[in-house]
């Protein structure tokens, strides 16, 4: 493997057996900085393994690899930690920017949130050489936050510091850190081009947690957590109408409430509008920030312009080089235009890039791997969740059926279709394929599983 891929890639959570195959899509993907360097030279998939002594060194040499960690709540008081976790995460995605830099996605560090860890044995795990904690803690409204950058190679602290600050500070705070881990880990860091990209999202710290808690229902993936996700964004919006992140949480409401029908008042198409209105909105607000960028994608793919999709795809990665999960999103394009081996392929490097990712990155593979008739790899990808949520169903049993598993199938989709009595054959069709090909095997297997097709 070529040293400088080393230096930026993890080593561990291989997938299958079979080897990269060392090809772009033919979704441009220029603006893929760091995923062009990996995808052309990764390893093999193999049985997961600790990395041998002089992997690990190549790993953490070269190329500046970090590892953003959820900040502590000293105050004990879990209704606060929308505080200390954002601002973690907002320095991971400040430092995510520069794309001089491999930052370890949130979805991985986050995982060691509340356990006591073991800086080198989190440097082995992720594949990195540095890492940024720090604690956070709140006293009326006074603020007081503490960050140190250690190199895990030698337990050398690098830099500490710690910042006492009116409560409204704490954006002003998280730019400081940025900017000065940034400059003591690259003599090439361009500042100027980061004040061009940073911004303070929100003035109101109200506007800010309601934010925060739509996220978390969004992530339930559930109709009623969706519904109080476009809720809390909309009253964040009130409080705040300049406040782009609201913006972006309210326009995924919309589009799950078009995908899945999870809305109270609005119809699928209504929903579909308004998903774009929101996403143009944060746009408007804040043209370099990469999710807003990354939901219109989505919603342009909801809405069948695959081209222009994947157009906006690279737009959100240009402006976000280190987002796994902005790759792992950008693969329906691929899919939906007959192109699902160039998904699998994309979707396992985001998986690299994100070790310990949300399950939904395997819902994904395991929807590519079944429109590229890798079956049995379909099958794993999708049992490895901790829960199949009802929208994979769908997929899950004609992979099983295409198992010759016909009664496993049979129970898949009789789930499924209990808990969705109004899915049809012609709702299926409605997904907007460019592949007729993939679109007839899927329609082919859900008939042959008793999908009924029109509402009787």
């Amino acid at each position: 493997m070529d040293e400088k891929a080393k230096a930026i890639v993890s080593p561990i959570v291989p997938l299958t057996n079979k080897p990269w195959k060392n090809r772009l899509t033919t979704v441009s993907c220029t603006a893929i900085v760091l995923a062009l360097v990996v995808a052309a030279w990764l390893q093999p998939w193999s049985v997961v393994q600790s990395p041998d002594t002089d992997e690990q060194a190549a790993a953490l040499s070269g190329k500046p690899s970090i590892a953003v960690m959820a900040f502590d709540n000293l105050n004990n008081d879990p209704s606060q930690d929308y505080l200390s976790d954002g601002l973690s995460e907002n320095i991971l995605t400040a430092l995510s920017r520069f794309s001089d830099f491999f930052v370890v996605a949130r979805n991985s560090t986050f995982s060691y949130k509340d356990t006591p860890a073991d800086i080198q044995k989190v440097s082995e795990e992720l594949g990195v050489r540095y890492i940024v904690e720090g604690s956070v803690q709140i006293a009326g409204e006074r603020l007081r936050v503490t960050s140190q950058l250690i190199d895990a190679t030698t337990g050398q602290n690098i830099w500490a510091d710690s910042y006492d600050r009116d409560l409204q500070d704490i954006f002003s705070v998280q730019d400081e850190i940025t900017r000065t881990i940034a400059s003591l880990l690259s003599t090439n860091i361009d500042l100027a081009e980061y004040s061009r990209l940073k911004h303070q999202p929100t003035d109101s710290l109200g506007a800010y947690e309601l934010r925060k808690r739509a996220q978390e229902e969004w992530f339930t993936f559930t109709k009623e957590g969706n519904i109080r996700a476009e809720e809390l964004s909309a009253k964040a919006i009130a409080l705040d109408p300049n406040y782009a992140g609201a913006y972006v949480e309210n326009a995924w409401a919309h589009i799950n409430g078009y995908r899945w029908g999870w809305t109270n008042s609005l119809t699928r198409e209504e929903s579909l509008k308004r998903a774009f209105e929101m996403a143009r909105k944060a746009i408007e607000l804040e043209p370099f920030n990469f999710k807003g960028h990354w939901v219109l994608a989505n919603a342009t793919t909801q809405s069948g312009n695959l081209e222009r999709a994947a157009s906006l795809y690279d737009k959100a990665i240009s402006l976000n080089p280190n987002s796994a999960s902005v790759l792992a999103d950008s693969i329906d394009p691929l899919v939906y235009g007959g192109k699902a081996p160039e998904a699998v392929e994309r979707m396992k490097l985001a998986i690299r890039l994100n070790p310990h990712h949300q399950d939904w990155y395997l819902w994904n593979l395991g929807w590519a791997q079944y429109f590229a008739e890798e079956y049995e790899d379909a099958k794993a990808s999708v049992e490895q969740m901790n829960v199949i949520p009802d929208g994979l169903k769908r997929t899950y049993a004609p992979i099983l059926l295409r198992l010759g598993l016909p009664s496993d199938a049979q129970t898949v989709i009789d789930e499924f279709l209990a808990a969705n009595p109004e899915f049809t054959i012609q709702e299926a069709m409605n997904a907007p394929f460019e592949s007729e090909a993939y679109l007839n095997r899927w329609v082919e297997d859900l008939r042959k599983l008793g999908v009924p097709d029109t509402k009787e």
